[in-house]
């Protein structure tokens, strides 16, 4: 008869779920070659563990489910979502152990917020029977007013929302440092407008100390340059374009015109186009934030790491939020990590 045993990993694991996941994910998969990404993704420095859950049949590694935190980059976070990631089972599993590693997760995270951004399209009916709320983050984009990206045939904005140009338009100063002290005083002007689950440390540990990718802070002003919230974004670079990323944008604002000043900043650093992914349960971001949103026609890729010309959509789970507002983007979960080094 078969046994199932399901606990949390130990530090002790990692080889063999480094092993499972060459052989039974991807071969070459970066989580399962590089222990430097898979420590600053599941890690959990406070108790020494690692964040996944693993499923054994008669004492052999039949399913893992790993799960990130923004208590990893602050610990004082009381109400941080946990990310579910690297859901997967083998041949080997016994009926319903992926469900199992999945229940096993919210017993014993004490039913907090939980979620996960990526999700493939079989599963959506899944979590819903679970009672998650699923939805997809919304893509939205600006491209270059002086970039000829229409001549590109990876690009092609013809298809996308048209919007009007506004007279209340928004400043954006670009922060050339990473000097700590700098950035947490800019973040800290907004701490009351900052996303639940997310705090000054976040922002500090998740980006700017992020040993990956370099990002860049900017803070954002009015028409009549009073500071109203800043953005984190980081540079895609490709032999042939150059991409802005926008990961967070925070503002006191109800509504500012960002269109026009983050094209002017994509014609100074002579980018192609800007993207940005979010949803929120409250607003629209394009009404907020004045974005021309991606339609299903607009060929726009979104996957660089390779470089993949065809969209992918990016569905969402998420469950326990007790009716808050979570703004959901690019940067949660595990959305924008490096799939290389």
């Amino acid at each position: 008869m078969s046994q199932e045993v399901i606990r949390r990993a130990t530090i002790k694991d990692l080889e063999i779920i480094q092993d499972f996941i060459e052989t039974e994910w991807l071969k070459g998969h970066i989580l399962s070659t590089s222990k430097l990404i898979f420590d600053w993704q599941y890690f959990d420095k406070q108790n020494s563990v690692y964040n996944f859950f693993l499923a054994f049949v008669n004492k052999k590694l039949t399913g893992i489910l790993g799960y990130t935190s923004n208590k990893q980059y602050d610990p004082t976070l009381c109400d941080s979502v946990n990310w579910l990631s690297m859901w997967k089972i083998s041949r080997d599993a016994m009926a319903g152990q992926g469900l199992r590693l999945l229940t096993t997760i919210e017993s014993q995270t004490f039913n907090q917020p939980i979620g996960t951004i990526g999700l493939k399209p079989n599963t959506k009916f899944l979590y819903e029977k679970m009672g998650f709320h699923t939805g997809e983050l919304r893509h939205y984009f600006v491209p270059a007013s002086n970039s000829p990206v229409n001549q590109v045939i990876l690009f092609n904005f013809q298809d996308s929302t048209v919007r009007e140009k506004t007279d209340d338009k928004t400043y954006i100063d670009s922060i050339e440092t990473d000097l700590e002290s700098v950035i947490k005083s800019l973040i800290s002007e907004f701490v009351q407008a900052l996303p639940r689950g997310k705090s000054v440390f976040f922002y500090l540990n998740r980006y700017l100390h992020c040993p990956f990718y370099l990002y860049k802070f900017s803070a954002l002003y009015d028409h009549n340059y009073k500071k109203i919230g800043f953005m984190v974004y980081r540079i895609i670079e490709h032999p042939d374009y150059r991409i802005l990323r926008i990961l967070e944008i925070v503002s006191t604002k109800s509504f500012i015109n960002l269109y026009d000043s983050i094209a002017e900043l994509n014609n100074t650093l002579k980018i192609q186009y800007a993207d940005y992914y979010e949803d929120n349960s409250e607003q629209s971001q394009q009404a907020k934030f004045d974005l021309a949103i991606v339609k299903d026609t607009t060929q726009l890729p979104n996957l660089f790491e390779p470089l993949v010309k065809e969209k992918k959509k990016f569905l969402y789970a998420v469950k326990n939020t007790m009716g808050a507002n979570y703004v959901l983007t690019r940067g949660d979960c595990d959305q924008d990590r490096p799939n290389k080094i």
